[in-house]
């Protein structure tokens, strides 16, 4: 891992698009399918925008196993 190659998170063969919001008061919770991800890096590229392209996220994890 180095912070210039990422991966997509593939869901039936296909990668992942997560829906967001449309305006600025609705909330949108969006899960990751298949019991999560490990990763250093994650990368949010927005792939639609209403007039201008910004944005707020949560990242919520639990404990790491080795």
């Amino acid at each position: 891992m180095d912070g210039k190659k990422f991966l997509p998170v593939i869901k039936d063969g296909r990668p992942q698009i997560f829906s967001g919001v449309t305006d600025k008061t609705t909330e949108v919770l969006a899960e990751l399918s298949g019991g999560g991800v490990t990763g250093r890096y994650l990368r949010v590229h927005p792939t639609q925008c209403a007039g201008s392209c910004g944005g707020n996220f949560e990242i919520v994890g639990g404990s790491v196993e080795r």
